[in-house]
């Protein structure tokens, strides 16, 4: 958005300083003068020195069993996790699985109860395909930049 940006930072956006200037959960990736990847979950070739807001994936723990983290989750979901909304919500490369309804099993590859809320859960298509997404690709606007939410 710009070096010393005048609101609250989304996804992928930047240039933070400290978490503080990213919105809800998301953090500040900070990124050293040698490091030129871009954050987690974000596509795109960063700007040099600049740093980045991301969303922090869920904790992982190693299991394919249904695991219902949150309803609205503040963090990006793993395999098997869940609610998810859209794809959007999962780490990169899973998908969201829609659970049709409470008799439904969930997600290939996963096990255990959905739940009888119908919960939705990342999971692996296993298309072997790449999912792009453009909401992910980094973002440096302008500096008068039309951002909804302000300090």
């Amino acid at each position: 958005i710009a070096e010393n940006p005048s609101c609250i930072l989304q996804n992928c956006q930047g240039d933070c300083d400290t978490d503080d200037d990213c919105r809800d959960q998301l953090q500040c990736f900070q990124r050293s003068d040698t490091n030129d990847i871009a954050p987690p979950g974000c596509t795109g070739n960063p700007k040099s020195n600049w740093d980045y807001c991301f969303k922090v994936a869920c904790d992982d723990y190693g299991s394919d069993y249904l695991e219902q983290v949150d309803i609205e989750p503040a963090c990006l979901l793993r395999e098997c996790q869940g609610d998810c909304d859209t794809d959007d919500d999962c780490v990169n490369g899973l998908s969201c699985y829609h659970c049709t309804n409470d008799a439904d099993l969930g997600p290939p590859g996963c096990s255990g109860d959905p739940g009888s809320r119908a919960w939705d859960y990342c999971y692996e298509k296993n298309d072997g395909g790449c999912i792009d997404k453009d909401e992910d690709h980094l973002v440096e606007v302008g500096v008068s930049p039309p951002c909804a939410l302000h300090k």
